[in-house]
Order: C-alpha cells, then structure tokens, then sequence
C-alpha cells in the first residue's frame, strides 16, 4: 500500500463496510431521490404553463366574443332588465297565489267538494292560479328563447348574470305585498321565504334556461328540420 493512493476494498465483505460506513460507493438512494425531485418540479412546471396556456386561450376567445355589439344588447338590454322585470312579477304571483294556498292547503276541509257553493269558488282559484302561473312561465320561456337568439355564444354568461340578477332582486329588490289582514299567511316562513323562491325557480328560471338553449339552438341551426317540399308532396 503506496502512501496517497485510493485504496480499493478487496473483497465484497469490505465494500459492504465501505458503504455502511457512507464512505466509498455513492448512495443510490440518494440519487434516485434528487432524480425524483427534479422530475416532479419539471412535471409541476409542464402543468403550469399548460394551465397557463388554457386560461389564457379562454380570455382571448371571450374577448374576441365580446366584440360583437349584440352581445352587450344582449347582456345590458335584455338580460339585466328581463331578470329585473321577471323577478318583480315572480313575487308578485307568489304572494298573489299564497293566499288561496294557504287558505286551502292549511285548512282544508272535505266540505270543499261536498259544498256546490266552495267546491266552485275551489274550481275558480285553481283555474286563475294555473293561468298565472302558464303565463309566467311563457313570458320566462319567451324571454329566454330571445336572449338565445341573439347571442348564442354566450349563453353560460347570460345564464349566470340572469341567476345574479334574478336572486338579488328577490332577495333586496322585490316589493312585497304582504297586506296587513294576511298576516296569518305571511307569518308562516313558508310562504314568506321559501314559496317565493320556489315559484321564481321553477316558473321563471328553468323556463328561462330552456328558452335560452332553445334560441341558441336555433340561431346556430341545430333545431330540428321540418318537412321538405318533397315529403309535403307524398
């Protein structure tokens, strides 16, 4: 053994005290560990920048959308006003509609239909609440069905502003017609809160979405085609 020179394990025995000891054989471990790490940050930034690439495609794409001039008489002409006006007449019919609901939901009596007299007057109010209620929900359709029309490309967006602006004039916006001798109807949570929302949902917002995808099928020619001239002729 030559003084300065490496000296090198001269069996397998002393290798394995050699690498026990941390000294001689580099730890694979260790390598395979950094190696990990940097394959995992570059995969991390690969990610990145591919998000990156889609956020960014998307906001060119509706920028590029929005420079259409019906798409802002869409938005500010039609959507923001019909949401206002919709969600006015929404109130108006529920609590127009609660009183009678109220008057036979929660105190029903078989006298009702035995009784020629109030099986009439049963007859009358459920007919008048059905017709308001076809009503609205054909105003709510038509509305839809227009705002799809007009700009189908952007009906996600006309969706979520007309929700936003349906909600928040419920909620802060609408008048209530709440008169002091129904306070027994509109004391109940019921018919104060949830009633009101119900009929906003279900008369004037699914109507309205299906308007929409109708409209934008339609401007985008995906209805469906209706007889030719030939079919008509046999």
């Amino acid at each position: 053994m030559f003084l300065g020179r490496r000296t090198e394990p001269r069996s397998s025995y002393d290798a394995n005290v050699l690498v026990a000891s941390g000294r001689g054989v580099p730890n694979a471990r260790a390598r395979r560990t950094r190696g990990s790490a940097r394959g995992y940050r570059g995969i991390c930034e690969t990610a990145a920048q591919a998000l990156r690439d889609l956020l960014g495609l998307i906001v060119r794409r509706q920028a590029a959308l929005w420079k259409d001039w019906r798409l802002w008489l869409a938005l500010v002409g039609l959507v923001a006003p019909l949401g206002v006006l919709l969600s006015q007449v929404s109130r108006r019919t529920a609590d127009g509609s609660a009183i009678p609901i109220w008057m036979y939901a929660n105190n029903w009596t078989w006298a009702y239909l035995t009784n020629a007299g109030a099986r009439h007057d049963l007859v009358h109010y459920l007919a008048g609440i059905l017709l308001t209620y076809l009503t609205l929900i054909g105003a709510s359709f038509a509305g839809g069905f227009a705002l799809g029309l007009l700009s189908p490309r952007t009906i996600p967006i006309n969706k979520a502003v007309f929700c936003f602006v349906l909600l928040v004039e419920e909620l802060l916006g609408a008048p209530q017609y709440h008169h002091p001798w129904h306070a027994a109807v509109f004391s109940l949570t019921f018919y104060d809160v949830m009633f009101p929302l119900i009929v906003l949902t279900v008369l004037v917002l699914l109507p309205s979405f299906w308007g929409m995808h109708q409209g934008g099928r339609h401007a985008t020619g995906h209805a469906a085609p209706g007889p030719t001239l030939k079919e008509n002729n046999t």
